[in-house]
């Protein structure tokens, strides 16, 4: 399912064009767990007979978790310093 996101550095602003670099500190079980909340998350804001700040708050939790799980990086985390993603294989034999 994952190709191999976790054991490489991601960039913002995409390939070879500068910007900041995130390593990945979402993966293993936490990034489709995040992928279907945040589609829930915005199908329930979308959907659902919320209040309009309700609905906002959904949709603003949804799109937050959609993204993190699937760029397999969350400023939060960092901030922490939490790291989900499994370490690199070692090189040695």
């Amino acid at each position: 399912m994952m190709s191999g996101a976790e054991d490489r550095p991601l960039r913002a602003g995409g390939l070879n064009q500068g910007g900041a670099t995130m390593m990945c500190n979402v993966g293993g079980v936490e990034r489709p767990i995040r992928i279907v909340l945040g589609v829930l998350f915005l199908a329930v804001g979308a959907l659902a007979d919320l209040p309009p700040i309700g609905a906002g708050i959904m949709m603003i939790v949804g799109a937050v978790a959609l993204v993190t799980g699937a760029i397999g990086f969350c400023p939060a985390w960092k901030l922490f310093g939490i790291n989900t993603c499994a370490p690199k294989p070692s090189m040695k034999q």
